[in-house]
């Protein structure tokens, strides 16, 4: 036994070298402008989203206007049109999330340039409160956004955690090749 694990180190050896360094020329592969991250907070009320990304996100849906295209010249009031008028049936359409079985419906609040780059997407999911019991719920999530368009390139970081607990944050990527998470989160 010992000789025939010997024998299989090196194939195992490589196998890992190459796909680590296959991992990271795919992801380097990627342009920032594909890429998007979100932090889900959970509370006793209410699941609180912000979703960063880059304007060239924006710019892949289809049938934003021309007025738009040009997102860094927007003003406040011409973000919040975005907003309500190209994400909010986007993200109807896109993104879907369900508490221990039970569809809720994702109200878009507000799109705003953060102090660089990029702009975050205020989502938020109310009155989940009858749905929720205490200890473990089952969240899941339904992430398609910017897949058709990015050509399944675009990758979303995500991070989700109960209000006011840092030990059940929970990290996990959305892709064209694995757009659903689902699992438990523990509410006090």
């Amino acid at each position: 036994m010992p000789e025939m694990l010997s024998k299989k180190l090196p194939l195992i050896a490589f196998a890992v070298i190459f796909l680590f360094l296959t991992g990271i020329s795919i992801v380097s592969a990627h342009s920032l402008g594909t890429m998007g991250g979100a932090q889900w907070v959970i509370s006793k009320n209410n699941i609180h989203v912000t979703m960063e990304f880059a304007p060239d996100l924006l710019n892949m849906i289809k049938d934003v206007p021309k007025k738009y295209k040009r997102i860094d010249s927007c003003s406040e009031a011409q973000l919040q049109r975005i907003a309500m008028e190209i994400f909010k049936p986007y993200i109807d359409k896109e993104l879907l999330v369900w508490i221990n079985g039970r569809k809720f419906p994702i109200t878009v609040c507000k799109l705003t340039k953060d102090n660089g780059y990029l702009y975050d997407l205020t989502l938020l999911i109310q009155n989940i409160r009858p749905t929720l019991k205490k200890g473990k719920n089952f969240i899941k999530i339904d992430y398609r956004l910017f897949f058709e368009e990015s050509d399944g390139a675009h990758i979303n970081m995500t991070t989700i955690r109960s209000a006011g607990s840092d030990d059940s944050e929970i990290q996990t990527q959305f892709t064209v090749d694995s757009p659903v998470w689902e699992g438990p989160i523990e509410m006090e």
